[in-house]
């Protein structure tokens, strides 16, 4: 019994303080170990900097495609039908 009192107690005072400096400032929205004014959090910065790389990189990708599709001679841009598909179509 008392070898396990020890690291139990451990694991609750771990608990309790990864609660208390961590998990409730964040849920009031400021990082507990950053500074008090603006975004305490690298977090929402990051998020946000992502949020608009991605926007410019899907841009980008229509812009490429859109590239792609006006270089495409007209016999490329529609897919040929495969055998199976056209023998079908010749029976009927």
């Amino acid at each position: 019994m008392s070898e396990l009192l020890l690291p139990a107690a451990f694991l609750v005072l771990s608990v309790a303080v990864t609660y208390w400096l961590c998990l409730r400032p964040m849920r009031r929205g400021r990082c507990g170990f950053a500074p008090r004014h603006g975004h305490a959090c690298r977090a929402h910065e990051a998020t946000t900097d992502a949020d608009t790389e991605v926007g410019r990189l899907r841009r980008e990708i229509r812009v490429l495609r859109a590239q792609v599709a006006e270089q495409r001679p007209a016999t490329e841009a529609r897919p040929e039908r495969p055998a199976a598909q056209e023998n079908a179509t010749q029976r009927s």
